[in-house]
């Protein structure tokens, strides 16, 4: 979510390569229909897990882990920006939604969908923004990341994988014991029906900066053996994931539960995701490091108007062909990124930085 450079204001591209693939696969989250066939549908969806938490991990570092800012520039410039977009789109689609359904209690709606469903992750970014100097006192301080970071991994990552496990009613009653000892948190933010809590959400923050910050460190000492035994980590997760997402299916479980950003295989999963990204896109800089930082740089106004985007697509497209179809399912979400991408861009060029930097 801010800008992609490190404390000598040189872009890194790492991370530019790493935020487009989490922007599209975002993207892949929301799409109208699965438009691959089922196996290979059913692995990139695995792959998605890593989206979300992708981005925490980015945000995280780009925040707490490069220079510290004065926290009244915090107030004056992306705690400010980031309140002012959240709240230009978040009435844009709750009236979106009214006008789709007029019969809808436009109070309610509001009050049930104070995120626009896919806004949350601005809204927790804005309460982590306000929390920046507590934020700071841990992250300034190495001991207190690494302890910080165990507690997390336990009384959350711990908790969200025991609650699924008892969900599958694979010896339930025992996962549920298990989790009595952790932090009980209600999955929403301020009692909404979308998102997450803010103390959820943090400890991937602090892991993702944590992580990126030891990798960048590292950068020029990375060998072939490492990269073997990340890609062997991520491939063992991928299939967890997919193995979970099958037992989910067959008992009509939340399948996206599977692919909370809170589990801890999920946490591991992504760091993984992004070590891949990362030395993947560094193989490619050279070819094609100039696309990338311009993606990267519409990347937010992406996540925010892909929804709005699809949903027109497909009321195009469903008049002419059948949504059910795989291949429809590519057109649409094909039209859907580079549509979306396109419309960044040409916003960006169009209209003058003073104004657009509020608007994504």
């Amino acid at each position: 979510m801010v800008s992609t450079k490190d404390n000598d204001s040189k872009r890194i591209y790492e991370i530019d390569f790493v935020k487009v693939t989490c922007c599209i696969l975002v993207i892949v989250i929301h799409s109208a229909c699965d438009f691959l066939p089922k196996p290979l549908m059913n692995c990139l969806d695995a792959l998605t897990a890593a989206a979300v938490p992708g981005f925490m991990m980015i945000s995280g570092y780009l925040l707490f882990f490069t220079s510290e800012k004065e926290y009244k520039r915090i107030i004056k410039v992306p705690l400010l920006k980031f309140s002012i977009i959240f709240l230009i789109w978040y009435l844009f689609y709750v009236f979106e939604n009214y006008r789709l359904d007029t019969s809808t209690d436009l109070m309610s709606l509001m009050v049930n969908n104070s995120e626009g469903w896919h806004l949350w992750y601005i809204k927790i970014y804005i309460e982590l923004l306000i929390c920046y100097p507590i934020i700071r006192c841990i992250t300034n301080n190495k001991y207190a990341v690494k302890l910080y970071l165990i507690f997390w991994m336990i009384f959350i990552g711990t908790k969200y994988s025991l609650d699924l496990l008892s969900g599958f009613k694979i010896s339930s009653s025992w996962f549920k014991i298990l989790s009595l000892p952790f932090f009980e948190y209600d999955g929403y933010i301020g009692g909404t029906t979308a998102g997450y809590h803010p103390a959820e959400c943090v400890g991937i923050f602090i892991m993702g900066g944590y992580f990126i910050t030891q990798y960048l460190k590292r950068k020029g000492n990375w060998k072939l053996k490492n990269d073997v035994v990340v890609i062997a980590i991520a491939l063992i997760l991928i299939k967890i994931i997919m193995l979970f997402q099958d037992r989910a299916e067959s008992i009509g479980f939340p399948v996206d539960m599977v692919r909370s950003p809170f589990h801890v295989y999920v946490v591991i999963f992504t760091m993984a995701y992004i070590y891949c990204g990362f030395r993947i896109g560094s193989f490619f800089e050279e070819k094609i490091g100039g696309i990338v930082r311009k993606l990267s740089e519409n990347c937010l106004g992406v996540y925010i108007i892909h929804p709005y985007v699809q949903r027109r697509i497909v009321s195009v497209i469903t008049k002419f062909v059948d949504i059910n179809h795989w291949m429809t399912g590519g057109i649409i979400f094909i039209s859907t990124v580079v549509l979306s991408f396109l419309i960044v861009f040409l916003v960006h060029k169009a209209v003058p930085q003073r104004i657009v930097k509020y608007i994504f």
